[in-house]
C-alpha cells in the first residue's frame, strides 16, 4: 500500500528498529554529506500494474520473521 508520502532515513531506520524488537544504533551525523548524495529523491512514478497490499510496517515485521517464503 503505497501512503502517498516519502519516508527519511530516520523514519526507516526507527521503523526497522521496532519491528526488530530493539532501536537500532545508526549513528546519525557521523560523516559528512558528499556532493554527490540525494537528500530528496525525485518521485518515481509506480510500476506499471503494481499495486501495494502491504503496508510498510507489516511488509517489514514479515521480512524480519522470514514470512515471505523463501527457501
Amino acid at each position: 500500500m503505497r501512503s502517498g508520502r516519502a519516508r527519511s532515513l530516520r523514519e526507516l531506520v526507527e521503523l526497522v528498529g521496532r519491528a526488530a524488537g530493539a532501536p537500532l544504533d545508526a549513528e546519525w551525523g557521523m560523516r559528512p554529506y558528499r556532493a554527490r548524495e540525494l537528500m530528496d529523491p525525485p518521485e518515481r512514478p509506480l510500476l506499471p500494474r503494481w499495486r501495494g497490499d502491504i503496508a510498510l510496517e507489516v511488509g517489514i515485521r514479515e521480512l524480519l520473521d522470514g514470512e515471505f517464503g523463501g527457501s
